[in-house]
């Protein structure tokens, strides 16, 4: 990220102080967690994700798109656990979006877990598809506005949550414009 020759090594130090601050890099009682820097890596891998994200819905905003939604699929199947952990893959909610019966053809039936979670996934898509604002079991996605980015929470449950995105792409405009430099992107600007 930073191997542009822009940057001398006192901008490296400061910009990488920046990051370790704003994402609380071995600050606090967490930091002697041995884990604690994995977590911190797994969260700065998100950067990629969430702030790309956070960066197309405000674009969108600001071009009038203010009726714009966001989910987010949280359930991974216990017998998958063993295999890809707590966190499931890109595309895993294909699995429940296209039907359980497509995945499980060794013979393998679906549970009543799956069902359940196939079935509040569908009634999101459902909802929208025709016409009505995205909502499952009675429970409705708010609309993005310009200083927040609520979504739906979708797995056995579902909830309404406020990301974080907002702060964290604001951090990055902020970091890209001190330096003229985008450093998500590796362009100047």
């Amino acid at each position: 990220m930073l191997v542009d020759p822009k940057f001398d090594n006192a901008s490296k130090e400061a910009i990488i102080g920046r990051i370790f601050k704003f994402y609380e890099i071995g600050i606090g009682a967490n930091a002697t967690d041995p884990l604690h820097y994995y977590y911190k890596l797994s969260e700065l891998y998100n950067i990629i994700l969430k702030t790309a994200i956070g960066i197309e819905i405000e674009a969108k905003y600001d071009l009038g798109w203010t009726d714009q939604y966001m989910f987010q699929f949280k359930y991974v199947r216990p017998q998958d656990i063993p295999q890809m952990g707590n966190l499931n893959g890109h595309g895993y909610f294909l699995l429940y979006f296209c039907g359980l019966e497509i995945y499980l053809s060794n013979g393998i039936s679906h549970t009543a877990e799956d069902n359940l979670v196939q079935n509040n996934l569908a009634q999101v898509f459902y909802n929208f598809v025709k016409g009505q604002s995205p909502s499952s079991n009675g429970v409705s996605i708010p609309k993005v506005t310009a200083n927040k980015i609520p979504y739906m929470l979708v797995g056995k449950n579902v909830v309404i949550e406020e990301t974080d995105i907002k702060e964290k792409v604001d951090f990055w405009k902020q970091l890209s414009a001190d330096y003229q430099y985008d450093l998500l992107r590796q362009i100047h600007l």
